[in-house]
């Protein structure tokens, strides 16, 4: 990780309430290594993500468990190579803008309705769990059913409820992901 991205990464983390640990090397399943910056904090349970500077950063609590750690930096490494991430953002707000001046009657600024707003969710829920979706597959996989489901069992006993909805909104839950890439892969195991 250059200097500029390491930067732009520990003022990121610290725009969310979190702190910079360190920076680490993690080898994952099938020998890709992946540089990855290690943060803590208890404002949130989040446990890896990928900036928008392509860095990935990972949560302490998950890089300690070694399960964890290999699911979580297998899933956001597919993430950073979704080159097709940043034009479905764009194409999400544009589809937002187009409806604002629709619906708002081609007034300016335009006024969001409620039925706008519902439509805007749904699209952007469906295109976050359609990232979510190809993630979690790549990593099961990777790393198979069993070392998949036991990391997200930790995971998901540690959240509130509302977490957990909040959770659904952006990522299909995990049995979704095993039954569908289940039927296009016969193999998964």
């Amino acid at each position: 990780m250059n200097k500029l991205q390491l930067t732009l990464t520990r003022l990121y983390l610290k725009s969310i309430g979190a702190r910079y640990q360190k920076e680490v090397k993690i080898r994952l399943t099938g020998g890709d290594k992946l540089e990855a910056v290690v943060f803590t904090t208890e404002k949130s349970k989040l446990l890896g993500q990928v900036t928008l500077m392509n860095s990935v950063i990972i949560n302490d609590k998950a890089f300690r468990s070694a399960n964890l750690r290999q699911v979580v930096a297998t899933h956001e490494n597919v993430h950073r190579k979704q080159w097709y991430k940043y034009p479905m953002v764009l194409l999400i707000i544009a589809v937002a803008y187009c409806m604002a001046v629709y619906l708002g009657r081609q007034q300016f600024p335009p006024v969001p309705s409620a039925g706008m707003l519902v439509v805007l969710l749904i699209v952007a829920c469906l295109s976050s769990w359609f990232l979510e979706y190809k993630a979690n597959c790549e990593t099961l996989r990777k790393l198979g059913v069993k070392k998949v489901l036991a990391a997200y069992s930790v995971f998901w006993g540690d959240l509130t409820r509302m977490e957990r909805i909040e959770h659904l909104l952006t990522h299909p839950p995990i049995s979704f992901c095993i039954r569908i890439c289940r039927y296009f892969n016969r193999s998964l195991h």
